[in-house]
């Protein structure tokens, strides 16, 4: 009883964007905050929600794993295009697998875990744009195997906001004979490193709109994603399912900032823990005519979070 979107990957996989986030704007009734300050790159919302941080309200999953940041901010830097296999948009809050964690509803990215065959995907374009993207996949019986690299550099639009990151992810699964039963592990690395090109007047945007302030010369920063998970799946009965994921995120962010000439440089850093298990069950009892679903589940989420602040020596 509530709004669902599903965006296929004929519609994402040739797309150019500098942070996966962007491919977000495709999706009717979701809506992108766009930052564009180095390693800060945006954030989305929906349900006329704000899309600043200032309240927590959608859930970001890949392949069901959590992906949101301590602050709420939705953390998908690691993802690149051509891996995703779809994207479903659930908006409200009449989606009951995630709770208050979903205020304005919840935003689930698939990505390919048992794709057979290979991709590949090798752009340039302006402002000294750069990419390469590739996908490959092989199975032998019930094993399958799936493995992604990306790269992607560019000097930037505005002076001073100049970009490199690059990912890899492996996912490994093997499959029961009857296919009754599935156990995986999946893998994700991703490195990120950015300049900054800080905050102009609406007045400078208008006149000189690719300009960088003096004092944002050093602004800048650097993020480091590692993403482990194990996926378990099984067809307990006809009408029983079953699914459970354990996973691990660590997300380190060390960040150089100046808001105006007038006050310092500041130097952030974030280290963050994200750890949890996920345990879901479906039962579809046969009923005729009459279609019925029951859903239940836990999930146990447990974060270790270190924010720090100082005044740069370049103050």
């Amino acid at each position: 009883m509530t709004s669902v979107t599903v965006i296929g990957a004929d519609q994402l996989e040739n797309e150019s964007v500098d942070y996966p986030l962007e491919l977000l704007n495709k999706i009717p009734g979701v809506y992108l905050t766009d930052f564009n300050q180095g390693i800060i790159t945006a954030d989305v919302s929906m349900r006329g929600f704000n899309g600043e941080g200032s309240s927590p309200h959608l859930r970001l999953l890949v392949d069901g794993v959590p992906h949101n940041l301590n602050d709420g901010y939705n953390d998908l830097g690691a993802v690149f295009p051509l891996e995703i296999e779809r994207v479903e948009v659930v908006k409200g809050t009449a989606d009951p697998r995630h709770g208050f964690n979903a205020v304005a509803g919840s935003l689930n990215l698939q990505t390919y875990q048992s794709f057979v065959g290979q991709k590949l995907k090798v752009m340039a374009g302006d402002f000294g744009t750069f990419e390469a993207q590739g996908l490959a996949g092989f199975r032998s019986g019930g094993f399958s195997q799936t493995y992604f690299a990306g790269y992607r550099h560019t000097d930037g639009y505005r002076d001073h906001s100049e970009l490199s990151k690059h990912s890899f992810a492996g996912k490994w699964f093997y499959s029961g004979r009857d296919d009754r039963w599935r156990i995986g592990l999946s893998a994700r690395i991703h490195e990120f490193e950015a300049d900054a090109p800080g905050y102009i007047t609406r007045a400078e945007a208008a006149t000189t709109p690719t300009a960088s302030p003096a004092f944002s010369n050093t602004d800048g920063g650097t993020m480091e994603n590692q993403q482990f998970s194990l996926h378990g799946d099984t067809q307990i009965t006809p009408e029983l399912t079953a699914s459970a994921k354990l996973y691990r995120h660590d997300s380190l962010r060390h960040r150089y900032v100046r808001f105006t000439a007038t006050v310092a440089q500041q130097e952030r850093v974030a280290d963050e823990a994200h750890e949890g298990a996920i345990l879901t069950t479906r039962w579809k009892p046969a009923t005729g005519s009459l279609p019925m679903v029951v859903d239940a589940g836990v999930e146990f989420h447990s974060q270790d979070v270190l924010c720090l602040l100082y005044t740069s020596d370049a103050a």
